[in-house]
């Protein structure tokens, strides 16, 4: 019974979810139906404003919204979207009229990654999903691997770098101590040095004495 809920666990964790920002009921309903039946999880938002608040708040995989939309159309939620986002780059799928160039070249112009065209072939509708999310998923681990490879490049630059465990004193190069944003001092002891790192780089450092501690 435990294995069971396990898997089932498991199995919820690894669907992707996906937001549908739609001011037409009818249209959202049959939109979430479609991507329900493929294992998507689906959120559902109104109106571009409300769209914009669920992204913040759930993070999703992919945003699927209208173009023509109240409060705020698809275009400005578009662009919201992407001034809110840092490093990671969401989906967003466009709904717009099949002879609607104009807004086919604007929706590109503000960010969006592809576009549907209204009446929406339904066949279709999940394959085109399934193809953001996958490009999506590819993008983002391609990403991760740069900054990683950019980290070692600075590493390599360090010069120098050591723990005098006695005196409990931090000495290392200048370069050290830009890397990991900590203040230059004359005497500086382990704790002020790693209260003063970024979070994502305390991991490393703190990976870094323990294998030193233990001869490696």
């Amino acid at each position: 019974m435990a294995t069971n809920l396990m898997n089932t666990k498991q199995s919820l964790l690894k669907k992707m979810t996906i937001l549908v920002i739609e001011d037409d009921l009818v249209s959202r309903i049959a939109i979430k139906k479609v991507l329900e039946n493929s294992d998507f999880v689906v959120l559902e938002a109104c109106n571009g404003r409300e769209g914009f608040t669920a992204f913040m708040e759930t993070s999703p995989d992919l945003v699927l919204m209208d173009v023509i939309m109240p409060e705020m159309d698809g275009y400005a939620t578009t662009e919201a979207i992407r001034n809110y986002e840092q490093k990671r780059s969401v989906p967003i799928l466009m709904l717009t009229s099949l002879d609607d160039i104009n807004a086919i070249d604007k929706a590109f112009e503000v960010g969006a990654t592809d576009f549907i065209t209204k009446p929406i072939n339904w066949s279709l509708l999940t394959q085109r999903v399934k193809y953001a999310t996958r490009s999506s998923e590819i993008e983002n681990k391609l990403l991760t691997t740069q900054e990683q490879l950019k980290f070692s490049q600075k590493l390599s630059k360090l010069g120098y770098w050591e723990w005098d465990i006695l005196s409990n004193q931090i000495i290392g190069s200048d370069s050290v101590f830009e890397l990991f944003a900590v203040p230059t001092h004359s005497h500086m002891d382990l704790e002020q040095f790693t209260d003063n790192i970024l979070a994502e780089d305390l991991g490393f450092v703190k990976e870094n004495f323990f294998n030193a501690m233990k001869g490696k």
